[in-house]
């Protein structure tokens, strides 16, 4: 059929009214201009109440791929977002919120119109939250209201429509409760490898055909909710799938530099808060390394670095022109050649920073000539402050303390018949300073001495070949050994055997004076007290109050909701008269706030040591709550270890592996939320056992002061191994499992020890002859062999196996013999075999328990030199010239890993509480300059990041320390 052209434009004119009449409207963009109150980007100081977005400094919006401003569509979803006139002009609207926003109102009011539509779509992100609500609680509610002032509630779910605005992953949503929209990063998220993002939430209007007034946002007071933009639509924007995932994809990396002046903002204010709490002073001391070589170490006050390596800032200032050494005659010396070694000197909270890493940067300075023996100088550093310190006095050049010459920064054991100082030093990167000029070393008064002891070091004086009545004895430095790996340096040392008991400090003529130390002594029993001590400051439930401690806090954690949150946690809501537990005892390890049975082989230790101390450690050593009930001050803290865990014995006779709370950090199986009935974690078969075998070790050591106390603990033992014997072992399930056995046998050992029942002996051997006391251990488990053994091996029960205990003791005594070995080989005096250093290996302390126990066993003295050089490393005779217990010694670790309530911010001596030994030594690269550094270098003393050098634990290392002193102050005459 032939159409006429009249026909033809009616029917393209009526296709076009139709066309028209399904075309959605334009979105209707709703202006928040008016109701704005928060900018996207903060000032650079984060919680001074002032700038924009959560008040978190450069923790805000300013990200990368940038927020985009106008009408932006991005996975179908379209809004328009008015671009702010300045960085801090307001953009979105906040709302209160517990933690973020509280000054921020509790709603909004949006006036809209008389708008329909079938879609209302929000643009959402939320700041913050609040531990304990349930799960995907109402954090707000969007209030739709009509023409006809009727009104709906949309409930905005946390975690469903309001997603918290740092993300794990660029690709977490809801779907159409909140989709990705701008996805990114900022200068802190991707510090953490996280992302920051905004969501577009779609509702369904049930009611389209009524016009809608007006829209209300409320806050529910918990986390923090920011409504970037809304729009109102018919058009599902969720209805092409294609188009919907149109930008979902990984945002491009983060272009170098894009943070840079972010950077900046950073540093200044980092900067100015670190001045403020005396972390930044300027110039913090000179070492003379060599006579024509000086250590000068500086904080981040050079080039106003504040926080961070400064590395870019500080590689033009590594150059002679930044220094200036100055005679007392005017003169000025120019060095020739400069070296840096940047590290890490402080991590933690400045106000308004979170996380803030601070460095120091030690500049080795080769001079063109040697210092002259007493002179007095001045070293200047360029480009400090002139409100700071940019100077330094060196006041006798060669007879200043020096970190150069490594001793026992402490006191060396008066019962070893070993005792070495060592010279040598890794000037970065300058490398191995050269000290072969250097014959002689002597021995002087320390500064310490006091009459009573002089008498004794003037004695030394006759053996002393020295010419100088000062002077008490005199040696060869000799070379141990050239170009160590493991330290970097070339190894010389100082043979000070022949010292008897006294103060003293170590003079090498033309270069310098050691640290001042002892031999023997009251500072043996100084550290015997204060690493004994390291057990109650780590005590659950308990105040510490003065006058046990300076370091003082409330009770913590001694009562506990069925839910396993703390009682007075303001953060959770708890259930309708929500039972409670009382708690009272066991150890928090570090910064943790849970407890475990494993502690209970540190307290094995102690009680070993205890036991062979042949009344040397008695009631009021220690200084503790329990002082003054004439119980030796060891045993109370035993039983202060051991006490939760009788309480909480099941009646089937099973030991609770231990507790946790909102506090602590628990993966797996207890997370917050499943976490057991008040915390308790169930029992495994180790729980049991180790306390098994540590109450029955406490029952036999106690029972000569509390009768009754060792019925109690020698009961408990018995029903928890029993329990055990017939409880499944799950080495999956619980990891802990794999010394279920060989502790099985060191319960049964202790049992068969303490009561003489013949089924604990009978047990022993059976589990002995099937290879579970020497063989078929796990090598993660397989450094508490020892202590699983030892008491069947020396036990004087005349129904002990002969045989059996002559194997144990030749495997003890081998394991010893390694360690000794060792210890004699390694170029520092140490117990390690020179592979990785892994956790807590790094210090020295743990290889004194077997060298204890063959000393015990035998007398022979090579065992016991071998403790003694292993503690002498500990305590300072090593490459870093460090020890490695808070407040011990002349240079210590200002940093661990510890609870706030036993750390101040300071950096001086006391600011730490004393006697903690941490990790040490570790194979992690410190971050900082060089980039490497010898292995027996590494140690990063820093509260946080760090935790294979700085963190500690009861088991790890808490135990081995108090054992090794408590023997030591034992020994001494």
């Amino acid at each position: 059929m032939r159409h006429t052209p009249s026909l033809v434009a009616a029917t393209f004119a009526a296709l076009s009214l139709l066309s028209a009449s399904i075309t959605h409207a334009e979105p209707t963009f709703i202006d928040l201009t008016p109701v704005a109150n928060t900018s996207l980007q903060d000032d650079a100081a984060a919680n001074n109440n002032q700038g924009g977005w959560s008040d978190e400094g450069p923790n805000d919006m300013y990200m990368f791929p940038p927020v985009e401003f106008g009408v932006v569509t991005k996975n179908a979803h379209r809004f328009s977002l008015p671009k702010p006139a300045t960085e801090l002009s307001p953009t979105v609207v906040m709302l209160r919120g517990a933690d973020r926003g509280k000054d921020k109102p509790e709603r909004v009011d949006i006036k809209v119109g008389n708008i329909k539509g079938k879609y209302v779509y929000l643009l959402m992100n939320g700041v913050g939250n609040v531990r304990g609500q349930p799960k995907n609680y109402t954090a707000a509610t969007l209030t739709v209201t009509y023409a006809d002032n009727s009104t709906t509630d949309v409930p905005l779910r946390e975690g469903i429509e309001l997603r918290t605005w740092w993300t794990g992953n660029w690709y977490d949503n809801s779907g159409a409760a909140a989709w990705p929209f701008f996805m990114g990063r900022n200068l802190y998220s991707m510090k953490w490898r996280q992302f920051i993002g905004v969501w577009a939430m779609q509702w369904a209007n049930p009611t389209p055909e009524k016009p809608i007034t007006s829209l209300r946002m409320t806050s529910a007071g918990k986390m923090t909710p920011v409504l970037w933009a809304a729009t109102i639509d018919d058009e599902n924007y969720r209805a092409d799938e294609v188009a919907v995932k149109s930008d979902y994809k990984r945002p491009a990396d983060v272009p170098e530099g894009y943070f840079d002046h972010k950077l900046e903002q950073e540093r200044a204010g980092q900067y100015q808060a670190a001045i403020k709490f005396e972390l930044i002073k300027g110039v913090r001391r000179v070492d003379v390394i060599r006579p024509d070589m000086l250590a000068v170490t500086v904080d981040g006050a050079l080039g106003q670095l504040g926080a961070g390596d400064g590395r870019s800032r500080l590689d033009p200032l590594t150059v002679p022109a930044t220094f200036t050494v100055t005679a007392s005659d005017n003169t000025t010396i120019v060095p020739e050649r400069v070296a840096r070694h940047s590290y890490e000197s402080w991590t933690g909270n400045l106000p308004g920073y979170a996380g803030s890493t601070l460095y120091w940067h030690t500049f080795y300075l080769k001079l063109p000539s040697s210092l002259k023996p007493n002179g007095k100088y001045t070293i200047t550093v360029a480009g400090i402050d002139k409100t700071l310190t940019d100077h330094v006095e060196l006041s006798n050049a060669s007879h200043s303390v020096t970190p150069v010459i490594k001793v026992n920064q402490v006191a060396y054991s008066s019962a070893a018949t070993k005792r070495y100082a060592y010279l040598g030093w890794w000037a970065a990167d300058f490398g191995a300073v050269d000290y072969s000029q250097f014959k002689t070393f002597q021995v002087r008064i320390g500064e310490w001495s006091n009459t009573i002891n002089l008498h004794l070091q003037m004695e030394s004086v006759v053996t002393s070949g020295a010419k100088d009545p000062t002077v008490l004895l005199e040696g060869p430095i000799t070379l141990r050994k050239a170009g160590d790996e493991l330290s970097g340096e070339d190894v010389y040392e100082m043979d000070l055997s022949a010292l008897k008991g006294g103060n003293y400090e170590i003079c090498i003529p033309g270069l310098g004076d050691s640290s001042s130390f002892s031999v023997g002594g009251s500072d043996v029993k100084e550290l015997y007290n204060v690493t004994s001590r390291a057990f109650y400051h780590q005590r659950c439930g308990i105040a510490l109050t003065k006058p046990f401690t300076t370091f003082e806090r409330p009770a913590c954690h001694t009562q506990v909701y069925e839910s396993g949150f703390v009682v007075g946690n303001p953060d959770y809501l708890p259930k309708p008269n929500e039972a409670t537990k009382q708690f009272r005892g066991g150890y928090h390890d570090a910064a943790d706030d849970d407890v475990f049975t494993y502690h209970l082989r540190a307290t094995g230790q102690a009680l070993e040591a205890f036991a062979h101390a042949k009344g040397k450690l008695g009631d009021g050593d220690l200084h503790i709550p329990e002082s003054g009930n004439k119980i030796p001050d060891v045993l109370d803290e035993a039983d202060w270890a051991l006490r939760w865990y009788m309480e909480a014995q099941q009646p089937d006779g099973a030991i609770p592996l231990g507790r946790g709370n909102d506090e602590d950090h628990i993966r797996g199986k207890y997370r917050p939320d499943k976490r057991p009935a008040f915390g308790v974690l169930p029992p495994i078969n180790t729980s049991s056992t180790e306390f098994a075998a540590v109450a029955a070790m406490y029952a036999r050591i106690v029972r000569p002061f509390d009768a009754k106390r060792a019925d109690d603990y020698t009961n408990a033992a018995r029903k928890a191994l029993a329990w055990a014997l017939t409880a499944p072992i799950d080495t999956k399930e619980n990891p802990q499992d794999k010394a279920a056995t060989l502790f099985q046998a060191w319960a049964a050992a202790e049992l068969f020890e303490t009561t003489g029942d013949a089924q604990y002996n009978e047990l022993f051997l059976k589990l002995h002859r099937e290879g579970y006391t020497l063989k078929k251990v796990e090598w993660n488990v397989s450094q508490w062999i020892s202590m699983s053994v030892w008491t069947y091996a020396t036990s004087q029960r005349p129904e002990a196996d002969k045989t059996v205990q002559a194997e144990l003791r030749k495997a003890l005594l081998t394991g010893a013999d390694w360690i000794v070995k060792r210890t004699d080989e390694n170029p520092y005096r140490m117990g390690h075999d020179g592979r990785g250093l892994g956790w807590g290996n790094g210090n020295g302390a743990s290889y004194a328990d077997l060298s204890l126990r063959a000393y015990w066993l035998t007398g022979e003295q090579k065992y016991l030199d071998a403790a003694s050089l292993n503690a002498d490393f500990l305590l300072g005779a090593n490459p870093i010239s460090r020890t490695f217990i808070t407040s011990v010694g002349a240079r210590f670790p200002m940093q661990p890993q510890i609870s706030p309530t036993l750390y101040t911010m300071s950096q001086k001596r006391g600011s730490t509480v004393p006697g903690i030994t941490n990790y040490g030594l570790a194979d992690a690269m410190p971050p900082g300059w060089p980039s490497k550094t010898p292995r027996w270098r590494r140690v990063r003393d820093i509260g946080g990041g760090a935790e294979v050098s700085s963190e500690f634990t009861i088991t790890e290392t808490i135990g081995c320390s108090a054992m090794l002193f408590e023997t030591l102050w034992s020994l001494e005459k």
